[in-house]
């Protein structure tokens, strides 16, 4: 919501946040959802791009492929 509302700052810091506290690969992959639904609406936002990346390499990092395990 903050994103779509334009206030990057605060969308870029409980995004960040969310990714400290080591939130799991669930809460992780419906943030991943959510950035592809926004960017169905909004191709060009590039911040919003680079947050899915970050939420993607966060998923791929922390929840290798084979280790469903919750941390």
């Amino acid at each position: 919501y903050y994103l779509a509302s334009g206030d990057l700052a605060a969308a870029e810091d409980r995004s960040q946040a969310a990714r400290d506290a080591g939130v799991n690969e669930g809460r992780a992959r419906d943030a991943i959802q959510d950035l592809n639904d926004y960017l169905r609406l909004f191709p060009t936002d590039e911040a919003a791009r680079e947050m899915r990346q970050r939420w993607q390499r966060y998923v791929e990092e922390r929840f290798p492929k084979g280790d469903r395990r919750e941390p």
